[in-house]
């Protein structure tokens, strides 16, 4: 079994509000948030 849970949060242009993003894949996310200044976060569990 493996997870990946990514998670972005910070200032959202579009919305003009601070948030937070999670998505399954790291492409979702970035799509999404639209803005490459936001911060990142990986979460891989195996096993």
């Amino acid at each position: 079994m493996m997870v990946h849970i990514i998670l972005k949060s910070g200032f959202n242009v579009q919305t003009t509000e601070n948030g937070a993003w999670l998505a399954a894949e790291f492409e979702l996310a970035h799509v999404m948030c639209e803005n490459p200044g936001l911060e990142g976060q990986i979460i891989t569990v195996t096993g």
